[in-house]
């Protein structure tokens, strides 16, 4: 029996690797969708991050409005305010973390700390550098889009690496 050789256009393996990709992520979305204890936990991670990022928007808006000090400090007390908060509402609530021991307690707030340094560097205080000053964004709207980035990095530090069963 002959061999039936069938060449594709460069652009179709393109467009069938495109599809296969979004198709892998829809696969997963149901695949948490689907599993009821990961549902509730990115729910209860959802009404955590909206909680957190308003008290980090409005201990921002009080402190640059209010008090009128400069945009970095008041990002700065937002941060850091927010982040105690997550950090207890996650450990507890989100993640129902059974952590036990100072040494693990501390070990794992570290990590904590350590990743929402990470992520205030690169979204609160680059962000909010790149948005207002190099594209004129309005501050505000800039720290609101800034904080989408920070909660969907947040829970896949939390929950790969430092929440994790």
């Amino acid at each position: 029996m002959p061999v039936t050789i069938t060449y594709y256009p460069a652009h179709t393996l393109v467009e069938m690797r495109k599809v296969n990709r979004v198709n892998k992520i829809l696969e997963k979305i149901k695949n948490i969708i689907s599993d009821k204890k990961a549902l509730n936990e990115a729910i209860r991670y959802i009404v955590i991050g909206v909680l957190t990022t308003l008290i980090n928007l409005i201990v921002f808006w009080f402190f640059r409005n209010v008090i009128v000090i400069n945009l970095f400090l008041a990002s700065t007390i937002a941060w850091i305010l927010a982040v105690l908060f997550a950090y207890f509402t996650n450990k507890s609530f989100v993640f129902n973390s059974k952590i036990s021991g100072t040494k693990e307690i501390l070990k794992t707030m570290a990590m904590f700390f350590a990743a929402r340094i990470l992520s205030f560097l690169i979204f609160d205080l680059f962000g909010l550098w790149l948005f207002v000053d190099i594209f004129k964004m309005y501050e505000f709207l800039a720290k609101i889009l800034n904080n989408v980035f920070v909660i969907i990095f947040n829970f896949i530090a939390s929950k790969w690496f430092i929440f994790k069963k």
